[in-house]
């Protein structure tokens, strides 16, 4: 609430909140549509059903694949803000993983740290915004811990950035995604590997 009201203060800036209605219905379609992948049209609407509801028994034999899946998918908002979306995607993997793990009053703290430090990466252009993001983390685990704990070092995982930037020292950054082959047929990311700021960035990856 504090941070809505920031935000009226940096509307050039292109900031806005986005209401909790929006980022749940977001972040639940992102989810069924990531559990849906290279599945049957039968099951697909089992997963949406299960995500909607979280009845883990509409899953069946599916409930082995689509835990896996949600232990090992990887989210990333290049524009975090102050964490909304990353928060509501913690909310549905939450709920859903609940469903299917046993014991989970004790272990509801562990999962959120495990969701927290595996799952969701984010980058934003305001440091403050990433500092806002990060506490929001933490409240959320703490809510579940008998005695608060320090939030895990997410330095590499909620970063201040800019995540549009398209060159580093005159290095063009979708050149990246380019693979060339040279004249010995080793797969290359760049033309000239002797540039000496293409050699740098490389350092750097």
């Amino acid at each position: 609430r504090i941070f809505e009201n920031l935000l009226e203060d940096n509307k050039d800036k292109g900031a806005f909140y986005t209401p909790k209605e929006i980022v749940q219905y977001m972040c639940r379609e992102s989810l069924i549509a990531y559990l849906q992948t290279d599945q049957k049209e039968d099951d697909k609407e089992r997963i949406r059903q299960f995500v909607t509801t979280h009845d883990v028994d509409l899953l069946g034999e599916l409930k082995k694949d689509v835990e896996q899946k949600l232990i090992d998918v990887k989210i990333c908002d290049p524009a975090i803000g102050s964490g909304a979306f990353p928060m509501g995607l913690l909310r549905e993997l939450f709920f859903c993983r609940s469903a299917i793990e046993p014991n989970i009053v004790e272990k509801a703290a562990d999962i959120k740290r495990h969701i927290i430090q595996n799952n969701i990466y984010g980058v934003d252009i305001e440091r403050g915004a990433v500092e806002i993001a990060r506490l929001r983390f933490w409240l959320a685990l703490i809510v579940d811990e008998k005695s608060p704990e320090v939030l895990p070092n997410l330095d590499f995982k909620i970063m201040q950035g800019n995540s549009l930037l398209e060159q580093y020292k005159g290095v063009d950054l979708s050149a990246m995604t380019k693979r060339t082959v040279d004249v010995g047929n080793q797969l290359t990311f760049f033309n000239d590997m002797l540039d000496v700021y293409c050699k740098e960035l490389r350092d750097k990856l």
